[in-house]
């Protein structure tokens, strides 16, 4: 859908703004509530967007220490800003226009005039799991291992 970012690059970024300045979206749901989607929340915020931010896993920032996330967690609530956390995403609902409207969740569902899709990326290292290459802790290939 039209509507739908993902963030990867600057020029992903300038797409977002330059759909903000010209469509004036009202509501924001934002998938993912890692760094960049923590990042995404404070600068639609500004802008005057009704955030909300819906994470799959327990909490925000999850490679943090608790204690920042839980910093991070009331900073959100105290601007307003809607977290939902454990939920997971199960499609888009949208209009005859191709542009998304609904959010749909395990959860429920939340009315979006723009959704940024801030998962993250996992690496694709099967090739490589196939030929034997020692994989890291969080499963990417460790530099140190190819050469």
């Amino acid at each position: 859908m039209k509507n739908i970012f993902t963030i990867r690059t600057l020029n992903d970024g300038l797409t977002i703004k330059q759909y903000i300045d010209k469509e004036r979206p009202k509501r924001a749901v934002i998938v993912g509530g890692g760094y960049i989607g923590m990042e995404m929340c404070e600068s639609l915020h500004k802008r005057g967007l009704e955030v909300t931010v819906v994470e799959k896993m327990d909490r925000v920032l999850g490679t943090m220490d608790q204690e920042i996330t839980n910093v991070v967690e009331e900073k959100l609530a105290a601007k307003g800003i809607k977290l939902f956390k454990g939920t997971s995403v199960e499609g888009f609902e949208g209009d005859e226009a191709g542009l998304v409207k609904k959010v749909l969740t395990d959860q429920g569902e939340f009315d979006a005039d723009l959704v940024l899709l801030a998962v993250g990326v996992r690496p694709n290292t099967d090739l490589a799991q196939e030929a034997g290459i020692e994989l890291g802790a969080r499963g990417a290939i460790d530099s140190r291992e190819c050469g």
